[in-house]
């Protein structure tokens, strides 16, 4: 699948896991969240939806005082 294809696709997981997107899903600058979970995802293989869903969840839960801040390590034992 194709980049712009495979972020296109991780719109509506998001937005089901509580995430503000962008109207326009390549704006990412004012949306942390978004960002980070394109930049997680876009190089994992997606097994099935329920595999976006948590790692989407798992990030939409870091607090708003850490978005900026996590590091991948903090996170990578978590996602599937």
């Amino acid at each position: 699948m194709h980049t712009i294809q495979r972020r296109e696709s991780l719109v509506g997981v998001a937005k089901q896991a509580g995430m503000v997107v962008p109207d326009d899903p390549y704006l990412d600058g004012d949306y942390p969240y978004w960002r980070l979970f394109c930049t997680v995802q876009l190089d994992r293989p997606i097994n099935s939806e329920n595999d976006l869903l948590h790692n989407a969840v798992i990030i939409a839960a870091i607090p708003d005082d850490r978005i900026y801040s996590v590091q991948f390590s903090d996170i990578s034992s978590l996602l599937m």
